[in-house]
């Protein structure tokens, strides 16, 4: 649910964000971002296999990198 709510949000955000010309090569990127984490996001859960504190932290990590670039 909330892979798809996200996906949602890119083409709305992104489509604000950017100038015209930008626009079109922006939402096209974001969109293809998007849908490769909504496919690696469920096979962090198979990671816990090798160490059960992985899948946590490498999601902490992808959060943390995200507010970094939408704050910076």
């Amino acid at each position: 649910m909330f892979n798809a709510v996200s996906l949602g949000a890119v083409f709305n955000n992104t489509a604000e964000l950017f100038p015209t010309p930008l626009r079109a090569t922006a939402v096209g990127v974001g969109s293809s971002v998007a849908r490769i984490g909504g496919i690696l996001a469920p096979q962090i859960i198979f990671l816990q296999v090798y160490n059960k504190l992985l899948p946590p932290v490498i999601i902490a990590i992808a959060a943390l990198f995200a507010a970094y670039i939408r704050f910076v």
